[in-house]
């Protein structure tokens, strides 16, 4: 009895003192510990103020339930990580990676083991789970992640609610297309009980923070944030039932040991400009799996759907299209759904030839998830079966083809996650871009898997086609984005209407407005909503911008704004800037140009608001010119490289 208590007041020390890691600057800080119910928490302090307040961690499974009652086992070594690495295509190409890591080993009464890894670099924290192989162990089921965030009662939040599985439109939810709130106080209830969907923006009084997720494998589930946050504690929660396949696709994530759970990240700065800039998310993600990119190339596409709906989807407008492509020098032409009826397989083989002919590379859409959804457009039933799945990617590349729209996913359970990772393992093998539509957030897959160009995963521009509430609330919209969804991967908003009516609905932003979508949002492959009509009634400048406007980015900086106001972005693509602003308010909006990051006395043109919103000019500028915004406008500077 003696020896045992003795052991235990030795091994108290250990448990009860906190355990530390920072960023390689100092300025970001974790402090890990156990409460006196032996519970896990950590803290994230910035500049040496609380961002994140004690906060839960832990994961319950079938093995072992690691929630309470732990003691530290180890608390490692502080390493330095370091990892370079390069992207085809996102905000940055060329990216240094440096954290500091410490792992903390928690074993429960029964002397089963998980680990906390951390890993703290300048601009955040990521942290994830292991579970190392232990005896008679088998297939390991997690039926809760504890995993919290809890913020100061007083920090603000900007968040997008999830749906409910089998709603909307031909039951497609859930899809992650919402508007966001726009800085409620944390802690408010969620609109429905499936929660609040990665990434969530907060503003605390030491200063920005933005919660997600990353390095998501087949292992587990696409998590979110539950919809109780009760005091400003937002828990992870994972999908809903009615997801999958329906109730009897299992919630629960199922794995073999050794396993690693997804990233949990948060992204941190005193001001927006470290969430903006950003690549934490595909830092912490696995390396390309993919050798030889070449093939991969990212650009602009023509799409008739947007701007003409189902009636477009026939042989002559389609090649008119590929024309409309070839002619403005877009790489692609989008052919969206039911092209197997209207052109049928041989037509599309006949249109892929012409395009090929002209320079212009066909993408094609599919309905992805076989019965989940009752949405009638097709082909369907082609991309959920392995074998069929490979057969028809062998038939697009025989054609020529260069890329898949796969559409209408099922939500986040584990066996969707596979699907989305399946498809992308067997596109590669055929040499196929993929852009997901009615989709879930990316998870860093663009470093993993490159040619995985873009993803929706938002209200995009069909939304504003769709609804005039939509199209009333787009401005402030489109303001909140490049904070939060654009931040953690590609975003596919399909940017760029320049006519009065869009659908059934006035559209509300200015040419300018949209013009400067190109720059602000970053997308593998912008996909226009633009006909060939617009363009020959634009002005020249119009059509040049839009055909020369990269779509992959060396480096990007942010310039000014907040969230749902206004927003401007530097991008650069090799010796080139282009600078991108949008005013999502119903007041007039100025910026001044200073931009230290550019050569001194550099110049450029600028394209603008002009006095109606459907009026847009050029004009040359230089740096410290102030450029007006009208309310819901836009502008763009492209400027030249130094001579």
């Amino acid at each position: 009895m003696t020896r045992t208590l003795l052991c235990l007041l030795l091994a108290m020390p250990a448990v009860a003192q906190p355990v530390f890691v920072s960023s390689p600057d100092g300025r970001v800080a974790v402090r890990f510990g156990l409460d006196d119910v032996g519970a896990p928490t950590y803290a994230v302090d910035l500049g040496g103020q609380p961002i994140l307040e004690p906060s839960p961690l832990g994961l319950v499974t079938t093995l072992a339930r690691w929630d309470r009652d732990l003691t530290v086992a180890e608390a490692g070594e502080v390493e330095s990580v370091e990892d370079r690495y390069r992207l085809v295509h996102g905000k940055q190409s060329d990216v240094t990676y440096t954290a500091n890591r410490r792992s903390v080993r928690l074993g429960d009464a029964a002397g089963r083991v998980l680990e906390v890894v951390f890993q703290v670099s300048d601009d955040g924290v990521a942290f994830r789970y292991r579970i190392p192989e232990q005896a008679e162990a088998g297939e390991v089921t997690a039926r809760r992640e504890v995993t919290g965030f809890r913020f100061d009662p007083a920090t603000r939040s900007w968040l997008m609610p999830m749906t409910h599985p089998q709603t909307g439109w031909m039951n497609t939810n859930p899809s992650y297309e919402a508007l966001y709130t726009q800085g409620e106080p944390v802690g408010g209830e969620a609109p429905n009980e499936v929660g609040w969907a990665f990434p969530g923006l907060f503003q605390t009084a030491a200063g920005w923070a933005l919660v997600t997720e990353a390095g998501l494998d087949g292992s587990y589930v696409g998590s979110r944030l539950d919809a109780d946050a009760d005091r400003g504690l937002y828990r992870i929660a994972f999908p809903d039932a009615g997801e999958g396949t329906g109730p009897d696709d299992p919630v629960d994530p199922t794995f073999a040991l050794p396993f690693g759970s997804p990233w949990r990240v948060v992204i941190v700065g005193e001001t927006l400009a470290p969430i903006v800039e950003s690549t934490l998310v595909t830092d912490v993600s696995p390396a390309s799996v993919v050798e030889d990119t070449s093939w991969i190339r990212p650009g602009s596409a023509t799409w008739s759907w947007l701007p003409l709906k189902d009636p477009s989807m026939n042989p002559a407008e389609q090649r008119e299209f590929v024309d409309f492509a070839a002619d403005r020098g877009f790489p692609y032409t989008l052919v969206d759904a039911n092209w197997d009826v209207e052109l049928g397989y041989d037509g599309l083989a006949e249109l892929a030839d012409h395009a090929a002919s002209r320079g212009v590379d066909l993408l094609v859409w599919y309905n992805s998830n076989g019965p989940y959804n009752g949405a009638p457009q097709t082909p369907k039933d082609k991309l959920n079966d392995p074998e069929t799945r490979r057969a028809e990617f062998a038939r697009l590349r025989e054609m020529g083809v260069r890329g898949i729209k796969a559409d209408f996913f099922g939500g986040d359970k584990q066996s969707v996650i596979r699907l989305y990772l399946d498809i992308l393992r067997d596109a590669a093998d055929y040499g196929l871009m993929v852009n997901v539509h009615g989709a879930t957030l990316p998870r860093g897959w663009s470093r993993t898997y490159p040619h995985f160009v873009t993803a929706e995963a938002v209200m995009g521009y069909e939304y504003i086609t769709f609804s005039q509430g939509i199209a009333d609330a787009a401005p402030q919209h489109g303001a909140v984005l490049p904070f939060t969804r654009n931040v953690v991967g590609p975003m596919d908003f399909t940017p760029v209407m320049l006519t009065d009516t869009v659908g059934g609905s006035v559209r509300r932003t200015s040419d300018a407005y949209d013009l400067a979508m190109m720059v602000v949002f970053e997308s593998g492959v912008q996909h226009l909503g633009v006909t060939p009509a617009d363009l020959a009634a634009a002005p020249d400048f119009v059509s040049e911008f839009l055909s020369t406007v990269p779509t992959a980015w060396d480096e990007t900086r942010f310039v000014e704004g907040f969230p749902g106001e206004t927003v401007v972005i530097a991008r650069r693509k090799g010796d080139r800037w282009y600078v991108g602003g949008l005013n999502g308010t119903a007041a007039a909006r100025s910026v001044r140009l200073d931009l230290p990051f550019l050569p001194a006395g550099w110049r450029g043109a600028l394209i603008a608001d002009g006095d109606g919103a459907r009026d847009v000019r050029q004009h040359d500028t230089e740096a410290g010119d102030v450029v007006e915004m009208r309310p819901a406008g836009g502008f763009v500077v492209i400027v030249e490289p130094p001579e």
